[in-house]
């Protein structure tokens, strides 16, 4: 009897992975990279108990779906780390933002392994440090400026998005300027900003 459900245990697992790989094996590369690294949609930030959902996923995700489309996504021209950007949708204090936070950072480290920079812009024109600034991420933040992200690439990432006069700006500068515009920043961030080593 035991042997029994095992087996229905083990058929009901294998049913489940074989069934979300089908799903993911629909969309292209980039989209499927994007939806991966995200939670799936805002609503989920929000969900108390959805994180172990999202656990669940992370593992079909990284231990199933991933590798097979690793190599093949790099050469296309897409980049993992820049599929962060679009991925980024819980903020700090939602409940959802751990694991959405997690799995952007897999997406970096694991761009990383295929030599990718993690300033690296892909199809987008911001940095995913910019992302993380302009979205008061701390902790991605964090994450990127100890990767070894340039805090610089704020400034030019910024000036090309926007056609602004913020080209001659140092970073510093441009975050103060962000202040008084579309984002607020906060001063934590600030004082992230001015420990990278720029000389202001």
């Amino acid at each position: 009897m035991k042997k029994v459900i095992i087996l229905g245990l083990l058929f009901i697992i294998l049913l489940v992975f074989s069934g979300a790989f089908l799903f993911l094996k629909q969309f292209p590369d980039r989209e499927l990279a994007t939806i991966s690294a995200s939670v799936g949609n805002a609503d989920d930030c929000e969900i108390g108990g959805s994180s172990k959902v999202m656990a669940v996923g992370n593992f079909i995700w990284w231990y199933f779906n991933l590798p097979g489309i690793s190599q093949s996504y790099i050469d296309e021209g897409n980049s993992f780390v820049a599929a962060g950007f679009d991925a980024l949708i819980c903020k700090q204090g939602q409940a959802g933002h751990p694991e959405n936070l997690r799995r952007i950072k897999r997406l970096v480290l694991h761009g990383q392994q295929f030599g990718e920079s993690i300033d690296s812009h892909g199809e987008n024109r911001f940095s995913l440090l910019h992302r993380a600034v302009i979205s008061g991420d701390i902790s991605l933040i964090k994450f990127l400026i100890q990767e070894g992200s340039d805090v610089a690439s704020l400034t030019a990432s910024d000036a090309v998005w926007y056609a602004k006069p913020y080209a001659n700006m140092t970073s510093y500068q441009l975050v103060l300027a962000l202040r008084d515009n579309e984002w607020p920043v906060d001063d934590e961030i600030l004082l992230l900003i001015r420990k990278a080593g720029l000389n202001e």
